[in-house]
């Protein structure tokens, strides 16, 4: 049995440090994100100079969190058989995760990679090369795993595959079909507007609501999250919504609780993941059998600690 199965984008961040010269000459617009061939992702990765390489994706965080509590995870995702993919495979080994998918052998499809370039005055700009998680499909589910994970949990992003919405409403009958439960988790405003439809579809199939307080109002198309509140509980068994550094509101077919946010065990040097790793503790909490309160606050304390070092996973 697995506490947690995430179906979700495998891919590896690569952060470097670059000027605003190296911008220019690649002609990346500042602050944004440029969207790349595999050719020319190649050939950005050569061109810098000592980049970091961070597996990241919001299910394989959420996962990672999970392990490290002692908990058992799975991922359904895709990687190419390429050395972006065996990176992104060995934290997976590295870390315990059970990684379902084989990787594709075609040459002309890479593993997915975004690259985080810092210039000196700390502003971010992005690149991505989506790849291989382009073919995400129903084939690449595994079923026995998915019936063996006490959560299902579909990561928002994984709705840009251009499957994505079959692969999850599969996925989840699958869950429900062997009496487990599905988590959805937004994990980014866009996935709202891009995919309305969908997730719209996806949302019938959820027990368990995990999003920041934004993606509420847009999910309830409303300014009052009293109301977006009343919407879920009659939808979902429950759910948490995040509220930055205020904490979370939790929610269950009882009532409503604020659980405030837990004191970081460190100087705060980078906020990416703290959502992830919320939900990787409250998940974990849930399935060993805690009430929303006392996962919320687990899930606060994680979220807390993954802030006090660079990257968005545990450091083991």
């Amino acid at each position: 049995m697995y506490d947690f199965c995430g179906i979700g984008n495998a891919c590896i961040d690569i952060v470097a440090r670059i000027d605003d010269v190296f911008l220019d000459m690649w002609k990346f617009p500042k602050g944004v994100c440029t969207y790349l061939s595999l050719e020319r992702a190649n050939a950005l990765e050569k061109a810098l100079m000592a980049p970091e390489y961070i597996p990241g994706g919001c299910a394989a965080n959420t996962a990672a969190c999970i392990t490290t509590l002692g908990g058992s995870a799975a991922l359904i995702g895709c990687v190419a058989q390429d050395a972006i993919g065996e990176r992104f495979l060995k934290d997976m080994r590295d870390r315990n995760i059970h990684f379902t998918g084989t990787p594709r052998t075609d040459h002309a499809i890479g593993s997915t990679r975004i690259f985080c370039l810092t210039t000196p005055d700390a502003e971010r700009t992005f690149a991505a090369y989506y790849g291989a998680q382009e073919d995400l499909s129903t084939g690449d589910l595994d079923e026995t795993t998915i019936a063996q994970s006490h959560f299902l949990y579909l990561d928002g992003y994984a709705l840009n595959a251009r499957q994505g919405e079959n692969v999850f409403l599969t996925a989840a009958g699958m869950s429900k079909k062997a009496g487990q439960s599905v988590v959805f988790s937004p994990s980014d405003l866009s996935i709202l507007s891009v995919h309305e439809e969908a997730v719209s579809r996806i949302i019938t199939t959820t027990d368990v609501l995990l999003c920041n307080e934004q993606e509420a109002l847009t999910l309830a198309k409303t300014d009052h999250i009293e109301t977006a509140l009343n919407i879920f509980r009659k939808r979902h068994r429950y759910g948490a919504i995040t509220i930055g550094a205020k904490g979370v509101i939790v929610f269950d077919q009882e009532g409503t609780h604020h659980v405030p946010a837990a004191v970081p065990p460190g100087p705060v040097v980078d906020t990416n993941g703290a959502g992830d790793s919320f939900a990787g503790g409250f998940l974990y909490a849930m399935a060993k059998g805690y009430d929303t309160i006392r996962a919320a606050v687990l899930g606060n304390m994680c979220a807390a600690s993954v802030i006090t070092h660079y990257g968005a996973r545990p450091v083991t």
